[in-house]
C-alpha cells in the first residue's frame, strides 16, 4: 500500500495517538452493575449514585441515551432543564429530588415503551470533575394467547396457522405434536406494529399420520414466560373428510381451543422433571461451553432418549438414544463439536459440551428427555460474545468547518455500540454510523464525527460490548494549527515538520534496511562464489572427459577403418582363391580325363599282342607299366605341391 498523496493524508497517518486521561475526580458515579428488567407500561427507576455520598444539588446531572447521545433528562443550576430533552421523554421523566443531597441521582421513567429499551448514561460534572455510569434497561411485553386457525387442505394434510401479537422483544414460536416432539414449520413471519410490539405468525402442515394433536407455544426469552394453545384434529377431518364433517370438526376444534387456554395439554405429568440453569449462559467465541441440564429427582438417564435441539429451527444438535450417540440426525454445524457427559448420566446429568464456540451458536437450546411413558424439557439460553479490536482513528479530510474523524473497529459479537466524547467527557453526536457482519458473523463498526476547533481538540472513540460489559477505546488530540482556520504559513510549517519527521523516519528505516541487506547480500555473494568455483571445477572435469571420449572415438574410427581395409583385402584374397580353386578344379578334371585316356591306352596296349622283334626294345619300350607309374607319380606330386598352399590360404581367410 502506498503513501497518501496529500499533506493532510500524511498528517492523518503519522499523528500520535494517546489515551485521554480524565482529571482526578472528587467522586465516582456508580450504576446498578446489572441490567434492569421491566414490563411495558410500568414505571421504572434507573438507579445511579455518587461514591462517596456527595451533595449533588449544585452539580450538573445529565441522563442520556447511550448510542444517540441525546438528552433524556437534564438537571442544571439546581433545576430541571427541558430545552434539550428528547421529545419521546417529554412529561415522562422525573429526577428524585429528595435523594440529591445524599448523592442519589435516580431517574424515574413512567409508562415504559419498547423504544425505551437500551442503555442510558448517567453523567455528573462540575467545574473540576466528571464521572459517568452506564445503566442498561431491558423492556419486555407478553403478547396474546396464540390463535390457531385451520385454513385449507395442503400437501396431503391440513394447513394450520398460529398467530399472536403484542410481544417485545421479538418472540420465538415452537410447534409440538401429541408426544412432545418438535414439528418443523413452513413459513415463520415476524413484524412490528406502530407501537414497536411484534406480531408473530407461523404455519405447519398437519398430516393424519399421528394422533392429530398439535400445540403452538410463543415464548418471551427475556421474561422466560410463554403462551400456548393446543388442538386435536380427528382422522375424519383430513383431506378425505366430507364438508359437513369438516364443519362439525371446526366447531369441535374451536371448543377444544377455548378449553385449552387454561391448560397446557402438551405437557404430560412425568416421573421426572428436566431442570435447566434458570439463567442465560455467557461464553466467549472460540471457547468451550457446557450447557447444564439435569433430572429432578436424580434418575438414571442411560436408557432414556436425550435430545438437544435448537429452539427455533427444531433441528438436532446432539441425539442420544439406546445407550449411544446417534449422529445421523445431527446438524452439520455441530458435527465433531458436541459431547454428552457420559459420566453423569447415571446421576441424571444431561450436560452437553460444545467446543470452539461460533457466533452462529448464539441462541436458545432445548434439552428434551423422554421414555415410553414420560417426557420433559428445559430451555437453556447461550449468549456468545466476542471482543473486537482497539478502535482505529483516522483523520480523513476537512469538512463543514472542521476535521472529519473516522473510528473503525472489527471482530465484535453481538452488534457493538460506539460512543464519542470530547476532552471534558461530553458526548459528541455522530454523523454516519455503520455496522456490517463479516463471513464469520462478527461485526465491524464504523462511525464519523466532525471535530471543530472550538474545544481543546481532544476526542475519544469508545466501542462497547454490552453483553460482556467491556469496551475498547482510543483517543487523540488535534492541535489548533491543524484546523481549517490556521494561517497558510503555519499549515505549511506543519506540513514541513511532518514531512521532516517522515523523511527522517524513512531515512533511518532505509539505512537500517541497507545494512541488513548488505549483510545478507555479502553472505549470499560468498555462497554464490563457492557455487561458481564448484561449477567451474565441474566444467573442467566435463571438458577433460569430453576430450578423452573424443580421443577414444578417433581411435575407434581408425580401428574401424583398418578393419574395413582388412575385410576388403580378405574379400579380394577370397575371390583370388576361388578363381585358383576353379582353375585347379579344371586342371584336375583335365588330368582325370588324361588319366582315363592313358588307362584306356594302357588297356589297349595290354590287349595288343607283342610284335615280333619287340622283345629287346628295352625296359621302357617293352613294358609300359613303369612309364605310366612314373607319370602318375609326377602328377600326384604336382597336385600335392599346390594343395598345401591352397589349404593354408583357406584357413587364414
Amino acid at each position: 500500500m502506498g503513501f497518501p498523496t496529500s499533506p493532510w493524508g500524511l498528517l492523518s497517518h503519522f499523528l500520535t495517538f494517546h489515551l485521554l486521561r480524565l482529571g482526578s475526580a472528587e467522586f465516582r458515579v456508580v450504576g446498578p452493575g446489572r441490567p434492569l428488567l421491566a414490563t411495558m407500561g410500568q414505571d421504572v427507576v434507573l438507579p445511579c449514585h455518587l461514591s462517596p455520598e456527595v451533595d449533588a444539588q449544585r452539580l450538573e446531572i445529565r441522563w442520556i441515551r447511550y448510542l444517540v447521545s441525546e438528552t433524556v433528562h437534564l438537571y442544571q443550576h439546581g433545576a430541571d432543564q427541558y430545552g434539550e430533552q428528547m421529545k419521546e421523554y417529554a412529561g415522562r421523566t422525573e429526577l428524585a429530588r429528595d435523594g440529591l443531597s445524599r448523592g442519589s441521582l435516580d431517574l424515574r421513567i413512567s409508562g415504559l415503551r419498547p423504544s425505551d429499551d437500551g442503555q442510558y448514561v448517567c453523567t455528573v460534572q462540575d467545574a473540576a470533575s466528571y464521572g459517568e455510569a452506564v445503566v442498561e434497561l431491558k423492556v419486555a411485553a407478553m403478547g396474546s394467547v396464540p390463535l390457531l386457525s385451520l385454513e385449507a387442505y395442503e400437501d396431503g394434510g391440513i394447513r394450520v396457522v398460529c398467530r399472536s401479537a403484542g410481544w417485545y422483544p421479538t418472540p420465538e414460536m415452537l410447534w409440538k405434536d401429541g408426544s412432545g416432539q418438535h414439528l418443523p414449520s413452513v413459513s415463520l413471519r415476524r413484524s412490528p406494529d406502530e407501537r414497536g410490539l411484534f406480531e408473530i405468525q407461523d404455519v405447519i402442515i398437519v398430516s393424519g399420520k399421528g394422533d392429530g394433536k398439535v400445540s403452538c407455544m410463543v415464548r418471551n426469552s427475556r421474561l422466560e414466560q410463554e403462551q400456548a394453545s393446543s388442538l386435536h384434529i380427528s382422522a375424519p377431518f383430513f383431506h378425505n373428510a366430507r364438508p359437513w364433517m369438516a364443519a362439525l370438526g371446526v366447531l369441535l376444534v374451536l371448543s377444544v381451543v377455548s378449553a385449552a387456554l387454561s391448560a397446557y395439554l402438551f405437557r404430560r405429568k412425568a416421573e421426572f422433571r428436566v431442570v435447566g440453569p434458570g439463567r442465560p449462559l455467557l461464553a466467549t467465541m472460540g471457547q468451550d461451553v457446557v450447557l447444564p441440564c439435569h433430572l429432578s429427582p436424580e434418575v438414571d438417564a442411560q436408557r432414556l432418549e436425550i435430545r438437544w435441539i435448537r429452539y427455533l429451527v427444531s433441528e438436532t444438535v446432539h441425539p442420544y438414544q439406546h445407550g449411544a450417540d446417534q449422529y445421523d440426525e445431527q446438524m452439520e454445524e455441530y458435527i465433531g463439536r458436541t459431547e454428552l457427559a457420559r459420566d453423569g448420566l447415571s446421576r441424571g446429568s444431561l450436560d452437553l459440551r460444545i467446543s470452539g464456540l461460533r457466533p452462529s451458536d448464539d441462541g436458545q437450546y432445548v434439552c428434551t428427555v423422554q421414555d415410553a411413558a414420560s417426557y420433559g424439557e428445559a430451555v437453556v439460553q447461550l449468549k456468545v460474545a466476542a471482543m473486537g479490536s482497539v478502535p482505529l482513528l483516522s483523520l480523513e479530510a476537512y469538512e463543514d468547518g472542521g476535521i472529519r474523524v473516522v473510528c473503525r473497529s472489527a471482530g465484535w459479537y453481538p452488534t457493538p455500540e460506539m460512543l464519542w466524547k470530547d476532552g471534558s467527557g461530553q458526548h459528541l453526536p455522530s454523523v454516519s454510523l455503520r455496522r456490517s457482519p463479516d463471513e464469520r458473523g462478527l461485526f465491524e463498526i464504523q462511525d464519523v464525527i466532525i471535530v471543530s476547533g472550538k474545544g481543546d481538540g481532544k476526542v475519544s472513540c469508545m466501542v462497547r460490548n454490552s453483553r460482556l460489559e467491556q469496551e475498547q477505546a482510543s483517543s487523540l488530540h488535534i492541535s489548533a494549527p491543524f484546523f481549517h482556520n490556521a494561517r497558510p504559513w503555519m499549515a505549511a510549517l506543519g506540513v514541513l515538520l511532518v514531512l521532516s519527521v517522515v523523511s527522517a523516519a524513512l531515512s533511518a528505516y532505509l539505512f537500517r534496511r541497507k545494512v541488513v541487506l548488505s549483510r545478507v547480500l555479502g553472505k549470499r555473494g560468498a555462497e554464490l562464489e563457492e557455487q561458481s568455483a564448484l561449477l567451474e571445477q565441474r566444467d573442467a572435469a566435463l571438458k577433460q572427459r569430453d576430450a578423452a571420449l573424443g580421443e577414444q572415438a578417433a581411435l575407434l574410427e581408425e580401428q574401424d577403418a583398418a578393419l574395413r581395409q582388412q575385410a576388403a583385402l580378405l574379400e579380394q584374397r577370397d575371390a583370388a582363391l576361388k578363381q585358383r580353386d576353379a582353375a585347379l578344379g579344371q586342371q584336375a578334371a583335365l588330368l582325370e580325363q588324361r588319366d582315363a585316356a592313358l588307362r584306356n591306352r594302357e588297356a589297349k596296349l595290354e590287349q595288343r599282342p607283342a610284335a615280333p622283334g619287340m622283345g629287346n626294345l628295352g625296359p621302357n619300350m617293352s613294358d609300359p607299366e613303369p612309364r605310366m607309374k612314373s607319370m602318375k607319380h609326377a602328377r600326384r606330386e604336382r597336385i600335392q605341391k599346390n594343395l598345401p598352399y591352397h589349404k593354408k590360404f583357406s584357413s587364414n581367410y
